[in-house]
């Protein structure tokens, strides 16, 4: 019998891969169709003490699916220099329903004017 050439087995190899490739790209859309998006506004803010500001932002899922948000909060002086910045995982949020989180922008060296957020 004869043996396969090495380019064969190299082509049998870059058809694996490739095949490998789109399963994973295929589950990925899947798994993740009807997530978000995800929408995410400051409630209320409180100063804590001389460097500490509490947030209760509220994020509401917008999609098909429960899912958990990654939201920044961005704590900005007057002049919109960041000066502060909190990144927090929600609890899960049912499909089109919102929950309200809290976070503690800590250590801050200037007064914070505003806040942002995106989710």
């Amino acid at each position: 019998m004869v043996r396969p050439s090495p380019v064969q087995y190299h082509a049998t190899v870059m058809v694996t891969v490739a095949l490998v490739l789109v399963g994973l790209a295929a589950f990925a859309f899947l798994s993740h169709r009807g997530v978000g998006p995800f929408a995410g506004g400051v409630v209320s803010r409180t100063q804590i003490g001389v460097n500490a500001l509490r947030v209760d932002i509220r994020v509401a899922n917008e999609g098909s699916k429960a899912a958990r948000a990654t939201c920044t909060i961005r704590g900005l002086d007057a002049q919109d220099t960041q000066v502060a910045v909190e990144t927090i995982l929600t609890p899960r949020i049912p499909s089109r329903s919102s929950v309200i989180v809290q976070s503690t922008l800590q250590n801050l060296e200037t007064q914070v004017a505003s806040v942002r957020v995106s989710c």
